[in-house]
């Protein structure tokens, strides 16, 4: 049975409610502050370990780490690949403001404190088929998608924060791509989403991307899947979002009415006629972006995670 490892960063966000962004040089007066756990290794996790999957996560917390092991164990991600070390987990200092822009300070903390020698520790316990989810708020990427794919393993990237050790990684090792429109502009210097999913099917033709956009980009809100021959688009439109979670009773009517999955032959890519059930597809896709505006209409990013229960519900009506 196929192993999921996700080996990725764990970060305290200390969010402060703001009435406006602090200008250089000014002093403001936070109207709350709220302590949240996070980074992008954690979010993925439990999100994995709430959609019924079991995950490990990998990674280094420090001396203050106790509550991310009490939070995993209670959310069903398993611990014992987590090197424990002196020094601070990694934090984030988030201002958000009445508009809910919001200004976004990071410390790596133990997460920039990954060990070659750990790593090949606990991919031993990983084999061919395996799955390996990574982003790049850790230090030893490289390594990390090298080592992973000597052994066999599929890889997962969510290229961000975009930066030198992205590109020094060998992407061709990579299966998945999970990109927005900020990631997928800083590989294909464009930002229109054809030109991008156009770049990535000439330099990754195996690889399969799926390119998540805002409604000013997408036209509706939703994004793309990009797998070989077919070129799938994912409606969502923006401004149902809010009816669709504040309706407890009409969660099923509002996902089946205002999210649709499209398929066609790319036409920007000389892509043929391919295999497989789009309807199966269709209908996980289609679960997955019915859950997505769930969390965003939450407090804290993983708390606010759905889990497997409801999004069948999303899609079982």
């Amino acid at each position: 049975m196929m192993k999921i490892l996700n080996y990725g960063s764990l970060n305290y966000d200390y969010v402060y409610t703001v009435p406006h962004i602090a200008a250089e040089g000014e002093t403001i007066s936070a109207e709350g502050m709220e302590c949240h756990l996070g980074g992008k290794g954690l979010n993925q996790s439990v999100a994995i370990a709430r959609a019924g999957s079991r995950v490990y996560q990998g990674g280094a917390a420090g001396s203050d780490g106790d509550r991310f092991f009490e939070f995993c164990a209670a959310n069903g991600v398993s611990t014992e690949f987590i090197e424990r070390m002196e020094g601070a987990c990694g934090c984030a200092f988030i201002q958000v403001d009445s508009s809910s822009e919001n200004c976004i300070v990071l410390y790596s903390g133990t997460n920039k404190r990954q060990s070659r020698e750990h790593i090949d520790q606990v991919l031993e316990s990983f084999e061919e088929g395996d799955l390996l989810i990574l982003q790049n708020e850790i230090n030893e990427l490289p390594y990390l998608i090298d080592r992973a794919y000597e052994r066999g393993m599929r890889i997962v990237l969510n290229p961000s924060p975009y930066n030198s050790q992205v590109e020094e990684s060998d992407l061709n090792k990579i299966e998945f791509f999970l990109l927005n429109e900020v990631e997928g502009e800083q590989i294909s210097g464009s930002r229109e989403p054809e030109k991008i999913l156009s770049y990535m099917k000439r330099r990754f033709p195996e690889a399969k991307v799926v390119l998540n956009l805002p409604a000013g980009l997408s036209g509706a809100g939703g994004g793309y899947y990009s797998c070989r021959r077919y070129l799938y688009r994912i409606f969502y439109p923006r401004d149902r979002l809010s009816g669709f979670c504040q309706k407890k009773s009409g969660i099923r009517g509002e996902s089946r009415s205002h999210c649709r999955v499209q398929k066609r032959s790319c036409r920007f890519h000389p892509l043929g006629r391919g295999s497989g059930s789009f309807r199966k597809f269709r209908m996980n896709l289609f679960c997955r972006n019915a859950a997505a505006p769930v969390k965003c209409h939450g407090r804290g990013g993983i708390f606010s995670l759905p889990v497997a229960k409801r999004h069948n519900l999303l899609y079982n009506a």
